[in-house]
């Protein structure tokens, strides 16, 4: 059916409405191959209306988040001219089965009105380019011009098993993108240490802060929104095990599932051993480590929610003083309080705007984090940063590690004639002399005390972190199968447990009146060998 332009553009006038076009104009292969009219589900919907330019989405298994992606993708380039859209799958075979099943199927069941008009320029293998000269593209990779809307499908995949190729979408896809334009990123999660992580983990941080047009929106659907994910209760026993599970989600986290959700939970476990990963319930359990998780994850869970909920300020800390600031560098969770001592610790990178960051944690004497640098610097000016922080909080003990660009942070605090610095025993090269030196070093075993202490105080709530980004770096740290942790971009775990080595030394000398020795992880060590050290600390790490 051919129909004038006049006609065509009074059809167009007349379906203006998006959503109304989204909900009547477009049919899909439904989980049956049935043939259905597209109708959003409330997760689809939820995410279409409340959606940013930039979108990320950490979610549960078969939400539909592909199939709405390609039916607005396609909407778009129907209804606008010069509109390009992209959608990137994580393997050639999903990308076919993408634009052949959704895309191609979704335009060959258009209103006839609609399709004669739009009749493709271009049909070739992963591509439809129409009269107006809108395209949409299914691909793994976008090369090619601007774009005015992206789609990644399965992010986690492509950075759990493809590293390079996610590089590459970054780098290229992402980049084409014009400035306002829209990207989102789904996945259900895979792993922590992809970059698809550490989008959620930065856009998390964000919820609830006013976002710019560079900046994620974090979306989470969990699994027990699907209506489809219910099973009959009847006949089936659930093990103590999830009992104590479903208990914990209703304490933990304000999650009731009734009896058909865990029903389904339950019996669907039997099938697919990454549950939390596949079908998790609340973001963070969707990155808990499947290797040997240094902290407790579960409590780690805890914490970040309760984190979350604390007040802080941004500023910056001169010799002048605290000067408040939206964007500050530094997160003050408590102003000091004239009744405290306090320590610093801190992790010092290069400086350089693409490396490593350069942090400090502030202790109270309740081994209580009350504030936190965190921010590319160079280390001489990142040395006069932590002297006035240590003036602002009351003369603090200043712990910095002396590895590498610590020596010229180092030099700075000897310069600006600041002398509460941690100072270390160590025995010389040869002979059994012991002599002081200031600083923290970081080696084989001083790491390892430093996590096992931490290790301790988190799991016997000795230490409290209000920060929730710590928090969110301590869940991503295992242990190696050699019994190995790596902490290489980990800045902000290794000054707070720098930071706890400084207090639990102001608390043994008694170097700051104020601390008092009531914690278990102090005990006068004064007259102890190095080795007898490393072992009482090791002891107590295992209690």
């Amino acid at each position: 059916m051919e129909i004038s332009d006049e006609k065509f553009d009074l059809l167009v006038g007349k379906y203006s409405d998006k959503w109304w076009r989204l909900n009547n104009l477009y049919y899909i292969k439904d989980k049956h191959g049935k043939r259905v009219l597209f109708k959003p589900n409330i997760d689809q919907e939820t995410f279409f209306k409340l959606k940013h330019n930039k979108n990320i989405i950490l979610k549960a298994r078969q939400k539909g988040f592909t199939t709405l992606a390609t039916i607005d993708a396609l909407d778009d380039v129907l209804f606008n001219s010069f509109f390009e859209a992209g959608i990137i799958a994580h393997t050639v075979d999903d990308a076919e089965k993408i634009f052949t099943n959704k895309v191609k199927f979704a335009f060959d069941n258009l209103p006839l009105w609609l399709k004669t008009k739009r009749k493709p320029n271009t049909d070739k293998a992963g591509m439809l380019r129409f009269p107006n000269n809108s395209a949409i593209s299914v691909d793994t990779s976008y090369r090619g011009g601007t774009l005015q809307k992206l789609h990644v499908s399965e992010y986690g995949k492509i950075c759990a098993k493809y590293p390079e190729k996610a590089k590459e979408i970054k780098a290229g896809a992402f980049e084409a993108v014009a400035m306002g334009s829209e990207i989102t990123v789904e996945s259900t999660a895979e792993g922590m240490n992809g970059d698809f992580y550490k989008m959620c983990e930065r856009a998390q941080l964000k919820e609830g802060s006013a976002l710019t047009p560079l900046d994620f929106k974090f979306f989470f659907f969990a699994w027990y929104e699907s209506e489809e994910y219910r099973l009959n209760p009847e006949g089936i026993e659930i093990p103590d095990g999830f009992t104590k599970y479903y208990k914990e989600l209703l304490d933990d986290h304000g999650i009731k599932l009734d009896d058909w959700q865990k029903a389904w939970y339950y019996k669907k476990s039997e099938e697919q051993e990454e549950m939390k990963q596949e079908y998790p319930s609340y973001p963070e359990e969707a990155f808990l480590a499947s290797g040997r998780p240094v902290f407790n994850q579960t409590k780690l869970a805890r914490d970040i929610k309760r984190a979350r909920l604390k007040t802080f300020i941004k500023g910056i800390v001169d010799d002048r003083g605290l000067t408040e600031m939206k964007d500050g560098p530094i997160t003050i969770y408590k102003k000091p309080d004239k009744d405290h001592a306090y320590a610093i610790g801190a992790d010092i990178a290069e400086g350089l705007v693409e490396g490593d960051y350069s942090t400090a944690a502030v202790l109270n004497k309740n081994f209580e984090v009350v504030a936190v640098y965190w921010g590319h610097i160079a280390p001489d000016r990142f040395g006069s940063l932590l002297v006035n922080l240590a003036k602002y909080y009351n003369g603090a003990i200043l712990a910095p590690e002396i590895n590498n660009m610590g020596i010229s942070v180092l030099d700075t605090i000897k310069r600006e004639k600041y002398y509460k610095v941690y100072k270390r025993e160590v025995k010389e090269e040869l002979g059994i002399d012991i002599q002081e030196k200031i600083g923290w070093h970081t080696n084989i075993k001083t790491k390892m005390l430093m996590i096992d202490d931490l290790r301790a105080a988190f799991r016997d709530d000795v230490v409290g972190i209000n920060c929730e980004a710590t928090l969110r770096e301590m869940m991503t740290l295992t242990i190696e199968d050699d019994g190995n942790i790596e902490l290489n971009g980990k800045d902000r775990v290794v000054a707070l447990a720098i930071g706890i080595q400084a207090l639990k030394q102001a608390t043994i000398t008694g170097e700051h009146k104020a601390f008092t020795p009531s914690n278990s992880l102090v005990k006068d060590t004064t007259k102890m060998s190095v080795e007898e050290k490393i072992r009482h600390y090791n002891r107590m790490a295992k209690k």
